[in-house]
């Protein structure tokens, strides 16, 4: 076959196929190049999202903190200003009870303190509770001479009993007699003439609210110091004889 018969277009190019050898790496190396590169800023873009997820979760810790501080400050006042708004009203209520008393004690022709002892002796036996002749004096504020005069007078009068303590003989337990509950009792029905403490405090209350109340009243009392309890009974008393 001469070289005349040989179909040239089906034969390669040499240096065309060179070219296309030598382009290949290239090719491969600049896919290689741009893989890498968009790798890198797939981790770029990942690390920027959660370096703004950080920020924002900082900001928002932040605030938390700042609003919990805001409402702890706010909590705190506002408790203060509930426990001296409390203690006001526990000296509106101790002037007003004072002065209840000592109208009713006028009424049954008694001074105050003798009204005040019948009242505390009989709330002491509606709790089963017995009562001395020196825990009396205590709760009154007065000294055991000035109540060992009242109780005589009270005794005379028949509104109350004295007797041994059992227990101890060297104390002296307190009772009222049928004319001293009936005192107490019927101090409850003054103020409340259908025979139930019908005071506005207690409209529209349960009983369970009226015995949290009472519950919350008889903690108080006994959590004061009795010093203070003597302090604000002298203040309620002077207070009244200034009215």
């Amino acid at each position: 076959m001469t070289s005349d018969n040989i179909d040239h277009t089906k034969v390669p190019d040499q240096s065309h196929q060179e070219h296309q050898k030598k382009q290949a790496p290239q090719n491969s190396h600049g896919s290689r190049q741009e893989r890498v590169r968009a790798k890198q800023q797939g981790r770029q873009k990942q690390q920027e999202q959660q370096e703004q997820q950080e920020q924002q979760e900082q900001q928002d810790q932040q605030e938390q903190r700042q609003n919990a501080q805001h409402n702890t400050a706010e909590s705190s006042r506002q408790r203060s200003e509930a426990e001296i708004s409390a203690v006001f009203e526990l000296h509106r209520l101790g002037l007003s009870l004072s002065a209840m008393v000592s109208a009713y004690a006028a009424e049954s022709g008694m001074n105050g303190r003798d009204a005040e002892a019948l009242l505390i002796i009989w709330q002491a036996q509606l709790s089963h509770a017995s009562l001395t002749a020196s825990q009396l004096a205590s709760t009154l504020g007065i000294t055991r001479a000035a109540s060992t005069y009242m109780l005589d007078r009270l005794e005379q009068r028949g509104y109350l009993v004295r007797r041994p303590d059992p227990d101890d003989r060297r104390k002296t337990l307190v009772r009222l007699s049928s004319a001293g509950s009936d005192f107490g009792e019927s101090f409850v029905k003054a103020r409340a003439p259908h025979g139930t403490v019908d005071q506005p405090l207690f409209v529209g209350r349960s009983a369970a609210e009226v015995a949290l109340f009472a519950s919350m009243l008889h903690e108080l009392n006994e959590a004061m110091d009795p010093r203070a309890l003597k302090v604000m009974k002298a203040s309620l008393r002077q207070s009244l004889h200034e009215e």
